[in-house]
């Protein structure tokens, strides 16, 4: 865990827009409340371009099967809301996943409910990005009545140097 890089889903924008620089990757805890910060860097081949992850968020990942070749150890399946059918994006729609970030670790897989937001939602100008996904997350707990939402992730990307198409920040 990174000392004192804990950044509150208010201040996650500033990360977006280049105002605030707390860190590349790594995990920083809350130690008053408990919360985590998660930062991680992907970079993806120059044939990769930003266009293609708005295509595969809009309607290259239909389901299970196309979920799994994303990450095959730790998706095992999911499903979309009726209505993500209907249109080319995600925005506004609801993605159900099962899957267990950190199998090979030993995580358990649990259900996930992803709604997907308007980046200006969270206050990101995706006009100035190639590509911007926001969502709250939610884990379904019988104990607890049903949905819980837990978190929030911003999907966006920036350029990267010529041996790479760009990096996917998170």
């Amino acid at each position: 865990a990174v000392k004192d890089a804990y950044l509150p889903v208010e201040k996650m924008r500033d990360v977006v827009n280049g105002v605030e620089s707390i860190m590349e990757e790594g995990v920083a805890v809350n130690e008053k409340t408990g919360q985590i910060f998660v930062a991680v860097n992907t970079e993806f081949p120059k044939e990769c371009t930003p266009r293609m992850l708005v295509w595969w968020f809009g309607k290259g990942c239909e389901g299970t099967i196309e979920y799994k070749r994303w990450h095959p150890g730790d998706h095992f399946s999911c499903h979309w809301s009726e209505q993500w059918y209907e249109h080319d994006y995600t925005e506004n729609e609801t993605h159900f996943v099962s899957e267990a970030l950190g199998a090979d670790l030993g995580a358990k897989a649990q259900t996930i409910r992803i709604q997907f937001k308007p980046p200006a939602s969270y206050g990101v100008d995706s006009s100035v990005l190639p590509f911007a996904l926001c969502a709250r997350i939610g884990v379904y707990d019988i104990s607890l009545g049903g949905w819980i939402d837990v978190g929030h992730f911003i999907h966006f990307s920036s350029p990267s140097d010529k041996s790479h198409g760009f990096i996917l920040k998170s």
